[in-house]
Parts: structure tokens; sequence; C-alpha cells
């Protein structure tokens, strides 16, 4: 797959985009923000490379297409989905202005606000009997501090894939996270490396200090 870079143009609907830098890679595909005239969008491309701990049952462009409606109703706050197209296998959505999850866990002084948040919406998807992607990257806190989740993967509910045996582990580990980053090795944040499973040690104190105050 060809990987955009700054300044190309890609036309998708009647979204005719000009890329202005690289948001992330997902399981999925590649997300880039992109402008057409003032405005900013979320430009993705879908890829075909294998994740070892995920199975993709359809085509994905479909699969984002019900996820969003599925996640719509259960009143988290996602990004609007504007075009698809499952023959170019790309998407549109609205560009939420922001740090990502990585970002607030790295530079917020205080990450308890987004828990909160964070955990309301776990209390929406699981009460929807299904499980979002806690991993940080695929959320976004808004000018105002508004938590969006900006994925629209979810799945079944299971215990084991939640927040709080899973994804809260990973908003506890800030220096994990932040070498994650900076290096892009994931056994910073993950035991074995790329299992997806993260590292919970010495992180049960303070994850369970977040389930007593915000999920009890």
């Amino acid at each position: 797959m060809k990987f955009l870079k700054s300044g190309d143009e890609v036309s998708a609907g009647d979204f005719k985009l000009t890329i202005e830098g690289f948001l992330g890679k997902g399981k999925s595909g590649y997300s880039y923000k992109a402008s057409l005239g003032r405005e900013l969008f979320v430009f993705k491309k879908m890829h075909n490379e294998q994740v070892g701990y995920y199975n993709f049952s359809e085509n994905k462009i479909s699969l984002e297409r019900k996820s969003y409606f599925i996640l719509e109703k259960t009143g988290i706050k996602i990004p609007k989905l504007l075009f698809t197209d499952e023959e170019k296998g790309c998407l549109v959505k609205e560009y939420i202005d922001g740090l990502n999850g990585m970002e607030l866990i790295i530079f917020s002084p205080d990450i308890e606000p987004f828990i909160s948040q964070l955990c309301e919406m776990y209390k929406l998807a699981k009460k929807a009997g299904i499980n979002i992607d806690y991993f940080p990257p695929n959320f976004v806190a808004d000018n105002n501090g508004i938590l969006h989740y900006i994925d629209y993967e979810h799945n079944i509910y299971s215990f084991e894939w939640g927040l709080e045996y899973w994804g809260l582990y990973y908003w506890a580990n800030k220096a994990g996270i932040q070498k994650f980053s900076e290096q892009g090795d994931p056994s910073f944040i993950n035991n074995p490396p790329n299992s997806g499973i993260p590292l919970k040690e010495p992180f049960r104190e303070r994850v369970n200090s977040w389930i007593n105050d915000y999920l009890k």
C-alpha cells in the first residue's frame, strides 16, 4: 500500500482532500489528517497487514460502517462518519482537534478527569453488550476536555478485553506509554511484547483505585 505524505491529494466521493499529516496506524488501516479548504477531516485507508491477536470477519469498511451506527446508539462520543468506499477501502470522518490518549497520559498534569470519562464510556458500552478498543491512541480529548472515541471498532463484550481487566492498565503505565511512543517497542506496555496483553505490574493498585472510584 502506498504511504501518503503531506501535500498528496486523494479523492473520496465528493471529498477532494489534501493530506496534511499522518495520524497513526491501527489494526485495520492508516489514518491521516486531511483538509478541504479550511475544514479538516480524517481520511482512513485500509491495509492488509495481519495482526496476530485479531482477525477481521468481513470487509473492513463494511465493519466500520456497521460499528459506527451501533456506537452512535450507545451515547458514546464518536466522530461523525461522512463517507465510505468499500471498493477503494477508504473512509472519511470528522476530525476531532485535541490531544490523543497517549499524549494525555504523557503530558496531562491530571489524568483523572479522562479516566472518569473513559469509565463512563465503558458503562455505556457494557450496557450495549460490547467492548470498544480502550488502547489510548483510540481516544482524543477535544479543546473543551471532552473525551471522544475516534475508532469505530467494537466487539462482543468480554471481561478479558474490557476496561477493568485490560484497558486501564495501559492508561496507568505512563512511563511505558512514553517509551512506546518514542521507540515503538511494545515490550514497554505488553507482556509478551506482541500479544496485545498489557503489563499489569506494578499498576494493579492504581487500576483498582480507579475501579473503586469510577466503576463501583
